[in-house]
């Protein structure tokens, strides 16, 4: 080793020329190999207390547990730990369990997922780890149990009833006890009152005794289904103890620690390593929306690549990130029955998020396609009790409730399995009835169907609910998917004269900019009459209008006006000018209009640099913003209403803006770029920085 030392090290060393030098071994160091690695490392080694070797760094841990607990990776591997763990008579069944865990220690990841779960872990004696399939429930929980029995404690894995656990229960001993997945099917099967009482009995019991800890693992829409089922799991407040594994609560950095120690212990070969190196591959994978941490160890598993080779394999792991179905097809098929599922399924093809009561109306008209009979629970609000957290996530702001999707690659799962399911489809969009239903049924049809699937989706659609005669149907809805049928077959525009009655005739507080668009293909192909829809524009002409709405009235208006021979146009014209100068001010500051004015060159009296700008300048940049603006509205409009809106700009108050952005941002060379904003690049320094290959 001292040859190592003076020949290898000790140029590094000279290279870095350090103040001060500390050199630190794991080995054990006598007195004399002290002074001789210090005369080696001199001047930068100051004396031998510089010079730590295996005794100095044992006392210093011992000196600082809390070290030694926060990188317990580093001695669960001592032969102590491993003699606890491998022959212990305690643990029986428990072994390999306890074995599996050691081995995944160098692929495990401590983010700060790790931090918060040991807090409440501590600070109760009781831990019910649930999230959705693949997050990390097990490996997690293993490994914290791993750690408490590096610490003393005994280990018992409970695998089908509580009563496993309180037959070994003892009062003078440190035990951890783990119950992994403790309400799966199986159990849950055979729950009742008494042994769901019992479980929470013995949560009570550690809760009590500071020599014991608890571990608990659920999926969370099993949870949810245990807490609908057994009063005491309310009472007893036993949510304080939980806590909520989530996917997008990971930073980068935490997906980069658990991508990069899959790749370096999982036993990948130099040519698959090299795959994900290759142009920086394992960035897309740790910014791809489905990452998740079971995912990563199957792509990462040799066992699993015997037959994808070395040239395939980078189309292996983009295949498996987009094609999650071996983490969602079990708790979709196995977990829930047909009532949860349609709920899952609905939010799955709306393509965003929606409200509690929207969803609630889109389930009861679905399960009216459901067959009488049906097994499960009906019950809306018991599913989505049993949903959020896992399938589902809720959230509530300015008191609307809204339900989204857990995850996205649910999404790509259910899209995969019903994609081109026509007769699901169509169910799914009369449940749902909503603009974005029909917008995401055919961004996610277009890839795999026809145009003439998706307007035949489209066209039942329009039929039944003329067979309906409307009822319920908002007409935004009605007129979208009409629009949408004759985009992708022109032919199928048919519409009954019925639907274009409907439409116009209906009173509500706003509008679509597809009722525009359909009233306009409807008056070109004269299945309604111009005077009908020209008083329909005038009545909304007090209604506040969005910019692709005035873009769409104005194409309308110039219809109605050639053929009713009105002034709609002028009209809406008018308005759009009017709100243009009202919010003109407000949009050139956030749009930007001046981002690229360059300041004038002058100076002060003391010689400082002055930054001024020309008004001259900034007008014609801010008259050329204008008149993109109502060219894109599609109105008609005179140079003086451009000066006009442009009057309303307050100057004064958008030179003091871009003045204090330019402060502090000058050199030699002119003005530096303002933004102070960091590139993607320089946000992924620290990853670049982990995956660097020496």
């Amino acid at each position: 080793m001292l040859a190592r030392l003076e020949g290898e090290e000790r140029p590094k060393v000279d290279v870095l020329k350090p103040r001060r030098y500390i050199f630190a071994t794991s080995l054990p160091l006598s007195l004399a190999n002290k002074e001789t690695i210090a005369s080696i490392f001199s001047p930068y080694v100051r004396d031998t207390a510089d010079v730590l070797g295996r005794e100095d760094l044992n006392d210093l841990l011992r000196a600082n547990p809390d070290i030694e607990r926060n990188h317990y990776k580093l001695w669960l591997s001592s032969t102590t730990v491993l003699a606890r763990i491998l022959h212990g008579a305690i643990f029986g069944r428990s072994v390999a369990s306890l074995q599996e865990a050691q081995e995944m220690v160098k692929r495990y990841a401590k983010t700060r997922n790790h931090a918060r779960a040991e807090q409440i872990l501590a600070s109760g004696g009781v831990l019910i780890l649930t999230g959705e399939p693949g997050v990390g429930k097990t490996t997690l929980a293993e490994q914290l149990c791993l750690q408490s029995v590096g610490e003393g404690f005994q280990f018992y894995k409970v695998l089908d009833d509580i009563k496993e656990a309180e037959s070994v229960y003892s009062p003078t001993e440190l035990q951890i006890f783990y119950f992994d997945d403790f309400l799966g099917r199986n159990y849950l099967e055979a729950l009742s009152g008494h042994e769901g009482n019992a479980i929470v009995g013995f949560i009570k019991r550690v809760r009590r005794d500071r020599t014991k800890q608890f571990v608990l693992t659920s999926r969370t829409q099993i949870l949810n289904q245990g807490k609908v089922l057994i009063d005491n799991f309310d009472n007893e407040k036993v949510d304080r103890h939980e806590f909520l594994l989530r996917v997008d609560e990971y930073e980068n950095l935490d997906k980069a620690h658990i991508l990069y120690n899959h790749i370096w212990h999982s036993g990948l070969t130099e040519e698959y390593v090299e795959v994900l190196y290759k142009e920086k591959r394992y960035r897309q994978i740790i910014t791809h929306k489905n990452f998740n941490p079971r995912l990563i160890s199957f792509v990462t598993d040799p066992a699993r690549l015997t037959d994808v080779p070395p040239e395939r394999y980078w189309l292996h792991v983009q295949s498996s990130l987009q094609d999650p179905r071996n983490i969602w097809a079990h708790p979709f098929d196995a977990q829930m029955d047909v009532y949860g599922r349609s709920i899952v399924l609905l939010t799955a093809f709306n393509g965003g998020p929606l409200s509690e009561s929207g969803l609630r109306s889109a389930y009861e008209r679905y399960v009216l396609f459901v067959p009488a009979g049906a097994a499960g629970n009906r019950d809306f609000s018991v599913q989505t009790r049993i949903l959020v957290g896992s399938l589902l996530t809720r959230t509530v702001a300015r008191n609307v409730v809204t339900l989204d999707l857990f995850n996205p690659s649910i999404g790509d799962f259910l899209i995969g399995r019903y994609g081109q399911d026509s007769a699901e489809n169509a169910r799914c969009l009369l449940a749902l009835r909503s603009k974005n239903a029909v917008t995401s049924f055919v961004a996610r049809s277009n890839a795999s169907s026809t145009n003439n699937d998706l307007a035949e989706v489209l066209q039942s659609v329009l039929q039944s609910a003329h067979e309906g005669q409307f009822a319920g149907f908002d007409t935004g809805f009605l007129s979208h998917a009409a629009n949408t049928a004759e985009h992708c077959r022109p032919s199928a525009f048919n519409v009954h004269p019925d639907l274009a009655t409907y439409v116009l005739s209906t009173s509500h507080g706003g509008f679509f900019e597809s009722e525009l668009i359909f009233l306009q293909r409807c008056l070109t192909s004269q299945t309604v009459d111009a005077l009908k829809v020209a008083h329909y524009l005038e009545d909304l002409l007090d209604t506040g209008f969005s910019d692709d709405e005035i873009a769409a009235y104005a194409d309308l208006a110039r219809l109605v006006d050639s053929v009713a021979g009105t002034d709609l146009i002028g009209s809406i014209s008018e308005k759009a000018v009017a709100d243009l100068t009202e919010r003109i001010d407000e949009e050139v500051s956030d749009e930007d209009v001046l981002a690229d004015l360059e300041p004038n060159s002058s100076y002060d009296e003391y010689g400082e640099p002055e930054i001024t700008f020309s008004s001259e300048s900034a007008t014609r940049m801010i008259k050329q913003y204008i008149e993109e603006r109502l060219d894109e509205l599609g109105v008609e409009y005179s140079l003086g209403d451009v000066k006009g809106i442009a009057a309303a700009v307050d100057l004064d108050a958008q030179f003091e803006s871009l003045q204090s952005s330019y402060s502090h941002h000058r050199d030699d060379d002119g003005w530096r770029d303002r933004t102070g904003s960091t590139s993607a690049a320089e946000q992924f320094d620290e990853i670049d920085d982990l995956f660097r290959r020496s």
